[in-house]
């Protein structure tokens, strides 16, 4: 087509044309006469056309005014607008003119199209016909950009390329691009030069983000600063779990879903946070800031977790600062981004993160994980349990050794108070024998001294001896009374009954506290069974055996190891196939 540029009603306006039809831009001022001469909009180019029958007619009456006013025309869109009496201002040119020969001169210097390499610097606004955006420089430090206008088939055409390589979903802010476009002097009212968007690069956007997860994590390395986390500990038994995700995401439900069915062995403390988008890297920092600064909580781990999308929407976690945030925390991190292909910094730099670091795999590692420690607890319950029952079957065997021994220590205990009452009693005897000798030798020493005294003193010696004899017989009977006094307290000091009761009260005490010995080991063992039928029930629903049983099968290697994924499954060389009733081998099919 040819283009000429015009003045129709005091308004310049450019005229596009061929031989079967005209195209007139920026005649919105003059659209009302133009559709009085058939003319219509085309809402794509943005222009109203006509198709004449005679081209050149309809150009001079255009040439000639609408209202009267004549219009001079000059090649290439040079054009001035004569009254009547005047003459051409030399080297002058109108606005129009000049915005004309920019745009000349631009696409002299920068013919065709060409490809450009920024940044989108600001949200995309989106109309029926054209979206619009701001385009900046590479260089953050730069504050330099461009207006860049789509038409609405190419910004389909750009994000059908981009959903497909997986770049991103859609043109959106701060993404890299490098775009295939054209330079054009804008036909508004504000004269500056745009970009229009033609195509895209998707690979370029791709090694950028990639680019910049290197960048960072080699920053990290540098600041000696990417290995910390190695230095923290996890605990096995995992309680308190902080999780840090956005509230209108699924990763919750996910993680939720793979912890099943121990949900309630776990307390997941939740905190609403950006995951993508310009906020989002000071929104996870605070987030960690949050649960380490906790004042009366202390948690185990943190979790980052985000579902799948886009390389761009992922490209948040290979920012330094959140990286450098995880590093530095005392808590050990476990992140679970986006799906298993998708890799970030910030999922290198967290040690712990298992495989698959999916939302729903981090659930079954914490459900995994708990299983795992309740077996060993189990095991070791059982041995606590086999080693109780020995060391009590073995303190019963003594305790029943020890009432056993109990009559014959009675026995030997009353023979040895019977035999020491024994001697007690003779030794009383031979006392009171050797006292009644001694007695009867001083009366008769006595009496004989009286016979050989003279006669003379017979009488008084008579009534000497009988005071004699009376005195010997008192204190014969004092001797004998005090002896039975003796022996009678002798005797109540032995106490046989006291004894007896004594080591009866002894055979109760033991017979009691053997019962309360048999009585509690009982009750542990009663308890300690319930919970070992617990754990043999849970053990019985989780066996293998009863899982193939439900139609699962579990495919095996030459050693009997199962083959957990496709690619250890591609290196074994001999696979079987167990089903509940038996198994079967497997054979590659030969290409």
């Amino acid at each position: 087509m040819k283009m000429v540029d015009i003045v129709i009603k005091g308004h310049n306006v450019r005229i596009a044309f061929d031989e079967n039809s005209i195209h007139i831009y920026n005649a919105f001022q003059i659209k009302e006469d133009l559709k009085l001469r058939g003319y219509r909009f085309d809402p794509e180019k943005k222009t109203w056309y006509v198709n004449p029958s005679d081209v050149e007619k309809e150009l001079d009456t255009l040439n000639s005014g609408i209202s009267g006013v004549k219009t001079v025309t000059k090649p290439r869109g040079k054009s001035l607008l004569i009254e009547k009496g005047e003459t051409e201002l030399p080297e002058s040119y109108s606005v129009i003119e000049l915005r004309n020969n920019i745009e000349r001169a631009l696409n002299t210097s920068i013919p065709g199209k060409i490809w450009i390499r920024g940044v989108i610097a600001s949200e995309i606004k989106n109309y029926k016909w054209f979206s619009y955006f701001d385009l900046k420089d590479e260089d953050e430090n730069l504050d330099i950009h461009f207006n860049v206008e789509a038409r609405s088939s190419n910004i389909k055409k750009v994000t059908g390329k981009l959903k497909k390589s997986g770049v991103a979903e859609l043109l959106e802010k701060e993404l890299p691009v490098f775009i295939l476009a054209s330079l054009k002097v804008s036909l508004k009212s504000k004269v500056d030069v745009r970009i229009e968007l033609l195509d895209i690069m998707p690979e370029y956007t791709r090694s950028k983000i990639k680019s910049k997860l290197d960048i960072t994590i080699e920053k990290l390395k540098k600041e000696k600063l990417y290995d910390l986390q190695k230095d923290l500990t996890l605990p096995k038994l995992i309680k308190n779990i902080a999780l840090i995700t956005s509230e209108q995401g699924t990763s919750i439900r996910d993680i939720m879903a793979g912890i099943h069915p121990n949900e309630k062995r776990f307390n997941i403390f939740f905190t609403d946070s950006r995951m993508e988008g310009a906020n989002a890297v000071t929104s996870v920092v605070r987030s960690i800031e949050f649960f380490e600064n906790h004042p009366s909580l202390k948690f185990d781990c943190i979790v980052i977790a985000r579902g799948g999308g886009s390389e761009q929407s992922l490209s948040v976690f290979n920012e330094y600062e959140i990286c450098k945030k995880v590093c530095l925390t005392k808590i050990p991190v476990i992140t679970a981004i986006g799906h298993e292909k998708d890799l970030s910094a910030v999922e290198l730099c967290s040690f712990f993160t298992p495989t698959p670091s999916t939302p729903s795999g981090i659930g079954k590692f914490f459900s995994q994980g708990f299983n795992m420690q309740s077996d060993i607890l189990g095991e070791l319950l059982g041995r606590i349990m086999l080693r109780f029952s020995i060391i009590h079957r073995g303190e019963t065997e003594k305790v029943n050794s020890f009432l056993s021994h109990i009559p014959v220590i009675l026995n030997a205990v009353i023979r040895s108070l019977k035999e020491r009452l024994a001697n007690r009693v003779r030794q009383v005897e031979d006392h009171v024998f050797y006292s009644l000798k001694q007695s009867a030798s001083k009366i008769k020493f006595v009496t004989d001294s009286m016979l050989n005294k003279s006669s003379e003193n017979i009488i008084s010696e008579k009534e000497r001896v009988k005071v004699t004899n009376k005195r010997i017989a008192d204190l014969v009977k004092a001797r004998s009374n005090f002896e039975d006094t003796i022996l009678k307290k002798s005797i109540l000091r032995i106490d046989l009954s006291g004894r007896k009761r004594e080591i009866g009260a002894l055979i109760r005490n033991v017979t009691n506290k053997y019962r309360e010995i048999v009585n509690t080991g009982s009750r542990v063992i009663s308890s300690e069974e319930t919970k070992v039928n617990m754990y043999k029930d849970y053990a019985e629903s989780n066996d293998p055996q009863r899982i193939l049983e439900r139609g699962f099968t579990l495919t095996l290697d030459e050693n009997n190891k199962p083959l957990t994924s496709l690619e250890v499954f591609k290196e074994s060389e001999q696979k079987k196939i167990r089903f509940f009733d038996g198994e079967i081998f497997v054979k590659e099919r030969e290409k």
